[in-house]
């Protein structure tokens, strides 16, 4: 199979945004009419999406916050669109109840504060657990507590030859901690059979003697070796794993979390029912533990329990240098470990450790924190498990809401500048949809758009590109980073211009310090609508893909072959833990059919796999499921324990299995795609050739939603096949509207449509036995066009052309339309402009830097449109520009598309003749005006929202970090509305009647299938207007059939188009 990337049928990009409001115009300019009474609950409801607002991050410098600023930023928050802020503190540790920090009186007032006002406004507040991560609480005020965090260590004696002694004291830790408790003296002696380059000194694994336990206090040994190789003692410590005042809590001891949220019952909930209703819940952040080996008191005892062997003696095998969490190395399970065994002993046993850890975490902390969430009506939220050697979808299972987070899950460009826009693989939050979907929750959050040395570059565009590409990877709540309180305290606020910062400058974003933030409103009601989407009914996913991993590290890159995207196939991450649950069953052919309803299994080149995994994927071949094995099969087990026995069963297992009719054998990755579809699985979205898009199907009931996304930087055209029954409808997430989709093909289950997705867009389609637009239509529709087809106001059946050509539309009842303009549609420039910026600036009152003036310059007039870094007394400017121009209509139009081009930086907004426009798609600025036109003179206003990066770079906000870290230099950037050429083109396209909407449409003769598409237009037709389609011409699935592609008189686009054979797969 050709895996190469490549687009279906890109398009030129000065035709493109012609092509993307021609798409939609009908509908846009004069939407289907309907009574919001007749529209269905789902309308409604989609139309303000309250339930699905995203949230924000809302940095607090402990209780150094007054109420009206309190206030006055929930007002702030909920009018840019958010239904919630998550309330975390970035201050100093505890100081005393009477003092300002977290947890005292001035904090709890605080909170108090917040919640009356987010009550007043209707949006609901989070809280995250503790002062900053990982979590801390003053109930633990030393690092030797027995509820801190701990880790084990250890020392060694120099090695010790054959027959010879020491006595002496037992060796100290490599690194003493002050509170170092003995746990065993262990003797093993070196094979000198191992590699005698790298760190890592290999043992005889059956050498390995426990010559002390817990009870070995003396502080001295003596010991003879025996009378072959050469030896070494070793020496395990518990040990404090923080040197912090208030060190983290021991995340494996349920009496350190019942001591965490005993803190909050007693001192920190200080609120009625009333207000309690605002609290979605408690929040905690990535883990960050500083240890490279976790420890916990008791663990000896615990794993012995569930792992059936005594730990004691392989205590050195476990240790592994630096797998913790970084974000600026990959740590991982494979490193050298400090000691190993040639057999895979050593493995083995840290897999058993690992597992162990995961067992502790998710039953003692997070699955506790749950329970108590619950007992006060809240949920839990949280970004578990990663950055520590655990199995995440364990945990994650525990989670009421589980979380993932971009700054660690995408492979964000480089960091420093240029940052932007690419938003990387989708594989990393992929890593949580497997739980996600089989453990049924309706929410999957994420924390966005943190990019280190990125203060202020991002756009809104940026910005929800980065949302985009989340909500692709099964993501529907979006917790944006963040917003900073002003940090001003009694009227005054010290330090830096635009206030406190909670990323201090360094990782994006405070948006709220931003122009384009006067605008999030209309991006964040976008994402609102497309979260509300992504949260009706199940997710439907092609394949479940086997991960077995005990360290997710930082993800950088696909971890699957891309493929699989390309040619519209979704997908899960699944784990032995996931796949053991009950609703991991096969029904059909089909695993876990209640959820997600994968309808195959992909085992790609893993060594190791629980011998119970291997006998449920084997009940799954029974079941009727394709599993399907990339390289060398699983032969090994994982835990340590009977590990001969085990394998030998795993080996016979896995001989049943490859065995099987219903396993494939595949040599590589490469050759995935292609047998997926030769063994009759294919995407519920299928592209008709590999492109870029990436695709989101969900059920509920009997109606379909499929979400699109297109993370490339050019836009995209390709026919879809959709797995769906039912109307189509475009579900426009921008202004809440729905509007019937007025050409597309049934046939075998499956619809049809001809997508266009510009750059880093995205789209919306339902598929329902309901009317969701609430309005009528002709009753027939479209199956081919060479030109865009919608339905209008009177739900009549319209061409909309804007050329000079002859164009053939084909109707679902077999007649073919050939349609012309009356008088050929002109196009136009706008290139005299008025520009007045507001320039965002320092204020002039030194006791209060939080203060952010603006001040509108000189008005410039602009015959070409430029950059505002390119006008004098501009270069440094960031704020708000408005743009005026005027233009003259004898008539008025059918449609007249105003194509503004690029906008660089900025989020923008549009007036005509003094009327705000709905919200416009960001990603594609060209706007059918015509409803807002009147004859003789009009007036246009773009107003345009820049980043503050311009003027934060010379007002001294930007940290300086990024000399020291490998960062590249952060820049200024070009802002504005560039247009085209420097100018912005208005082009007139006429409405062509087609089909008129009868009171009661007749009965179609043939309504089950679209296929009668003739080959070439039957001469006979008396005007050359229409003809009928004979049934003797209609295709047969798998034949040739005309398809629709793209070709223009002077350029090329997807408005218009000729004949071009392809092979349909279903």
């Amino acid at each position: 199979m050709n895996t190469q990337r490549k687009p279906a049928r890109r398009l030129l990009a000065a035709s493109v945004a012609l092509l993307l409001a021609l798409s939609a115009l009908g509908a846009a300019a004069q939407p289907v009419s309907a009574d919001i009474s007749s529209q269905s609950g789902f309308a409604q409801e989609f139309a303000g999406a309250q339930s699905a607002k995203p949230q924000i991050r809302w940095w607090w410098p402990d209780g150094l916050v007054d109420d009206g600023e309190i206030r006055n930023q929930i007002r702030s928050i909920a009018d840019a669109g958010f239904g919630g802020a998550e309330v975390i503190c970035k201050g100093s540790s505890f100081d005393g109840e009477d003092g300002t920090s977290w947890g005292s009186d001035a904090w709890l007032h605080c909170m108090e504060v917040a919640l009356e006002e987010a009550k007043s406004t209707g949006i609901h507040l989070t809280f995250t657990i503790s002062s900053g991560w990982p979590a801390v609480t003053p109930a633990i005020q030393s690092c030797d507590d027995p509820l801190a965090i701990k880790q084990i260590g250890y020392g060694s004696t120099q090695v010790i030859g054959a027959g010879s002694s020491y006595t002496g004291a037992i060796p100290k830790p490599e690194t003493e901690t002050g509170s170092d408790t003995l746990l065993a003296v262990v003797a093993a002696q070196l094979d000198e059979r191992g590699p005698a380059e790298g760190k890592t000194r290999y043992l005889k694994e059956d050498s390995l003697t426990v010559l002390t336990g817990e009870d070995g206090q003396d502080g001295g040994i003596s010991w003879t070796a025996p009378d072959e190789g050469s030896w070494v003692l070793l020496a395990f410590y518990m040990q404090a794993g923080s040197d912090e005042e208030y060190p983290a809590i021991d995340h494996f001891s349920k009496a350190a979390t019942d001591a965490l949220t005993g803190y909050w019952d007693e001192r920190m909930i200080t609120w009625g029912d009333e207000l309690n209703q605002v609290v979605d819940g408690i929040f905690e952040d990535s883990l960050e533990l500083d240890p490279d080996a976790l420890w916990t008191p008791g663990f000896l005892q615990e794993f012995q329990q569930r792992r059936g062997y005594d730990l004691t003696p392989y205590l050195p095998l476990i240790f592994v240098d630096g797998l913790k969490f970084s974000t600026t190395s990959r740590p991982s399970t494979s490193d050298p470990a400090d000691f190993d065994t040639l057999s895979k002993a050593g493995e083995r046993v840290r897999m058993d450790y690992y597992q162990t850890l995961t067992d502790l975490y998710a039953e003692n902390h997070i699955q506790a924190l749950q329970d108590w969430c619950e007992g006060h009506g809240w949920n839990y939220r949280g970004q578990v498990a990663y950055g520590a050697p655990m199995e995440m979808t364990q945990a994650a299972a525990e989670a009421g809401i589980a979380e993932t987070e971009s700054l660690y899950f995408a492979k964000l460009p480089g960091n420093g500048s240029p940052k932007l826009m690419d938003a990387g693989t989708r594989d990393g939050y992929r890593l949580q949809g497997g739980v996600v979907n089989l453990t049924g929750k309706e929410v999957y959050s994420s924390e966005l758009s943190p990019i280190r040395s990125g203060a202020y570059e991002q756009s809104a565009a940026d910005l929800l590109n980065m949302i985009n590409s989340n909500l692709a990877g099964g993501v529907n709540l979006s917790v944006v980073h963040g917003y900073s309180n002003s940090g001003v305290y009694q009227g005054e606020c010290q330090g830096t211009w635009g206030g406190y910062d909670g990323m201090n400058g360094f990782f994006s974003n405070s948006w709220d310090r931003t122009p384009d933030f006067t605008q999030f409103s209309d991006s964040m009601g976008y994402v609102a609508r497309n979260q509300y989407v992504l949260r009706q009914g199940n997710q439907n996913v092609d394949l479940a893909y086997y991960r077995m991993e005990y360290f997710e590290v930082q993800v950088i890159a696909d971890l699957v072959t891309p493929d699989l995207e390309d040619n519209g196939y979704t997908y899960d991450f699944v784990s032995p833990y996931l796949l053991g649950m009950d609703q991991a069953e096969v029904k059909d052919g089909v695993l876990a059919p209640n959820g997600p309803s994968y309808r195959a299994l992909v085992v790609d080149n893993e060594q190791y796999m629980p011998l119970e995994t291997a006998q449920r994927i084997l009940s799954y071949l029974d079941g009727g499921l394709k599993v399907f094995f990339i390289g060398e099969l699983p032969s090994m087990t994982t835990g340590y324990a009977d590990a001969e026995q085990q394998d030998s069963a795993l080996c016979s297992v896995m001989q049943q299995i490859k065995a099987h009719s219903n396993a494939v054998l595949l040599a590589s990755s490469d050759e995935l795609a292609a047998a997926l579809r030769a063994n009759d699985i294919e995407p519920d979205a299928d592209f008709s050739e590999p492109c870029d898009l990436v695709s989101l199907h969900r059920t509920d009931g009997e109606e379909e939603y499929y979400y699109l996304y297109n993370p490339s930087s050019e836009p995209v055209t390709t026919s879809v096949e959709f797995s769906a029954d039912g109307t189509p409808y475009q579900l426009n997430a921008w202004d809440g509207r729905i509007d019937p989709v007025a050409c597309y093909r049934e046939e075998g289950g499956n619809v049809t449509i001809e997508v266009t997705i510009p750059a880093y867009g995205t789209a919306l389609y339902a598929f329902s036995q309901q009317n969701l637009s609430g309005g009528k239509t002709a009753g027939i529709h479209a199956v081919q066009s060479d030109c865009p087809v919608a339905y209008d106001a009177d739900g009549n059946l319209v061409a909309l052309i804007a050329d000079g050509d002859s164009h053939t539309v084909v109707l679902s009842d077999g007649t073919v339309k050939t349609v012309q303009a009356e008088q050929m549609p002109v196009s136009e420039r706008i290139d005299s402009w008025t520009l007045t910026v507001e320039s965002w600036h320092p204020g002039d009152n030194p006791s209060n830097n939080a203060v952010i003036a603006k001040t509108n310059l000189a008005p410039v007039q602009l015959d070409t449109l430029v950059p505002w870094n390119s006008l004098e007394g501009m270069e440094n400017v960031s704020g708000i520009g408005t743009y005026e121009a005027a233009f003259v209509l004898d008539s008025l139009p059918d449609a007249l598309l105003l194509d503004l081009g690029t906008i660089s930086n900025c989020s923008y907004r549009v007036a005509i003749n003094g009327t705000q426009l709905p919200p416009q798609d960001q990603f594609d600025p060209c706007i059918d005006i015509a409803p807002y036109l009147q004859t003789g003179e009009n007036t246009v206003t773009v107003t345009a929202a820049s980043t503050l990066i311009n003027a934060a770079l010379v007002n001294g906000m930007i940290s300086p970090i990024w000399q020291f870290t490998g960062d590249l230099e952060p820049v200024a950037q070009a802002y504005g509305m560039l247009g085209k050429g420097g100018s912005v083109t208005l082009q007139q396209v006429q409405i062509v009647p087609l089909v008129k909407r009868q009171e009661d449409p007749p009965t179609q003769s043939d309504s089950s299938s679209d296929s009668s598409v003739p080959t070439e237009q039957d001469p006979s037709s008396d005007d050359g207007s229409s003809s009928q389609a004979s049934g003797s011409d209609l295709p047969v699935t798998g034949e040739q059939t005309p398809l629709l592609v793209l070709c223009a008189a002077g350029f090329v686009s997807a408005a218009y188009l000729v004949w071009k054979p392809r092979v349909f797969r279903k």
